[in-house]
């Protein structure tokens, strides 16, 4: 044997870099992050687009994992999802259509109708319009029998009708759908029947998002013009409504749909409030199915007697918030606290109204100068009873209110303040100063 043979080799030198299994559970644990960021992503923005920064980055995120978000969200939800280029859109329907407290924030109906005539009149314009232009269009198909009959009449010279196009368009901005290349809105609000163009608005046509806007399963204009669904309720019953499967498999998935779906758009689903059809999955599923769901999104489960709810500890996938910072944050929690200590009473506007109008006088500098008086406390006592409505943790009838379980959670106790006595006096600075 050679004395190069026999030589022996030199065990290698430990870097302190990680090793190949390492490597691998890092790489892993990477990917499932982005996983429950894109989902998170997708269940606050539907329709995501790259208007801002964070949405660009999530639309990278959406794309990159694009397979398993299709196959997570059509198995646990039942919701399709597309995905191009410069777009995604979540076909995200909610379970309850009648629930009054979705929508856009200072949305009424004649700002929905609008936005409604807006994106019509965008279907089929060029790939640049101006604000005045999509104004004259509108009016146009406002003049619509059905409109008229109905009592809409549109009057661009009314300011308050110029601020609802406007808002309309600022609306389909953050969407993606418009893009505004030269302008300002609020000018063009202001501008009365001006014909000054300086005070137009030139917006570029995203087709894309223009066409995913709706989320339903039919398109509204598919029924024979003497066949068409009448009332508001029953159009969006007709539009939303999917296919029933007829095999017990199928209408399992359905229940675990509808359910899931709950617990991903709701802030808490209550056993008294699942449809009869769907109790005895809830009943027998909902523990593993929210754990499931907890896996994909990063939410927090939270099983009680009364129902089950997916917490979001970050804030990151809610769009109320509670609680927190301003007049009108504290105040709704505030009242939570008030009437989460009722107990079994059942207040009215009246008495919540008479309370916040006593809080403001112990809290009242600390809110906003507007919501100083008997009209302060009106504006905030509407304000809170609204969110706290949004949330699930009150229902409204008429006047009355009802406090549902959950609210007990923002009951809170007297604070317990401990006095210090001699020996635990704080050091003064200026003795350790001297030693």
């Amino acid at each position: 044997m050679s004395a190069a043979s026999s030589t022996r080799r030199e065990a290698p030198v430990q870097t302190g870099r990680p090793g190949g299994r390492e490597i691998l559970r890092q790489q892993e644990t990477q990917e499932h992050a982005e996983r429950r960021e894109a989902v998170r992503a997708l269940l606050m923005r539907p329709l995501l687009t790259p208007t801002t920064a964070e949405a660009r980055e999530a639309l990278r995120l959406v794309r990159r994992h694009s397979a398993y978000l299709r196959e997570w969200f059509a198995r646990e939800a039942g919701w399709p999802l597309r995905v191009e280029r410069d777009y995604a859109r979540l076909w995200k329907r909610p379970s309850d259509t009648s629930d009054p407290t979705r929508g856009w924030a200072n949305f009424n109906r004649r700002r929905y109708a609008i936005f409604c005539l807006v994106c019509a009149v965008l279907a089929r314009s060029e790939p640049q319009i101006t604000l005045s232009a999509l104004g004259d269009q509108i009016l146009s198909l406002a003049k619509d029998t059905d409109l008229l009959n109905r009592g809409f009449i549109l009057d661009m010279a009314d300011i308050h009708d110029r601020r609802n196009l406007a808002s309309a368009c600022v609306a389909l901005g953050e969407l993606g759908v418009l893009n505004a290349i030269d302008g300002d809105a609020e000018s063009f609000v202001k501008s009365g029947q001006s014909e000054d163009r300086s005070r137009d608005v030139l917006y570029d046509v995203n087709r894309g998002p223009l066409a995913s806007i709706l989320a339903c399963v039919r398109g509204p204009s598919t029924w024979p013009e003497n066949d068409e669904p009448r009332t508001t309720v029953d159009r969006i019953s007709a539009i939303t409504a999917e296919i029933q499967p007829e095999t017990d498999e199928g209408r399992r998935d359905v229940s675990r749909h509808r359910i899931s779906r709950r617990l991903l758009d709701d802030p808490v689903v209550y056993d008294g409030t699942v449809d009869e059809a769907d109790m005895q999955y809830f009943i027998n599923q909902r523990g593993a199915m929210a754990n499931r769901l907890a896996l994909g999104t990063g939410l927090v489960v939270e099983l009680r007697s009364e129902g089950i709810a997916l917490c979001d500890p970050d804030g990151n996938c809610s769009d109320v918030a509670m609680p927190a910072d301003g007049t009108d944050a504290h105040v709704t929690l505030l009242v939570a606290d008030h009437l989460a200590h009722a107990g079994g009473g059942v207040p009215d506007r009246l008495r919540i109204e008479r309370f916040v109008a006593e809080s403001a006088e112990r809290y009242g500098r600390y809110w906003r100068r507007s919501a100083q008086g008997e009209a302060g406390a009106r504006e905030l006592t509407a304000i809170a009873i609204y969110r706290l409505s949004q949330l699930k943790l009150i229902t409204i009838e008429g006047d009355r209110i009802g406090v549902l379980p959950a609210l007990s959670r923002y009951k809170l106790g007297d604070p317990d303040i401990k006095h210090r006595d001699d020996n635990d006096r704080l050091p003064d600075v200026s003795e350790e100063a001297d030693e």
